[in-house]
């Protein structure tokens, strides 16, 4: 078909490519410079990537804010 890539080779990924799109997206950033808490399994970087990712999706998020809940109250009133 005319729109698949012609320059492939072999088997290409979703993943990947996204991957490396959030790359280039944070090329440059000094992720040296931002301290997380010892307790912390995520790296600066992939909290990143997941704001991003979340940001960019359709998904509300799981807790509701206070700006939201007021929001809602002043609607019901």
């Amino acid at each position: 078909m005319s729109h698949q890539d012609q320059y492939a080779r072999g088997v290409r990924f979703n993943s990947a490519d996204l991957f490396k799109a959030l790359q280039w997206l944070t090329a440059g950033v000094d992720w040296s410079a931002i301290q997380m808490r010892k307790q912390s399994t995520w790296t600066p970087q992939w909290l990143t990537w997941t704001a991003i990712l979340w940001a960019w999706s359709n998904e509300y998020p799981k807790v509701m804010l206070p700006h939201d809940a007021t929001c809602e109250e002043s609607s019901i009133m």
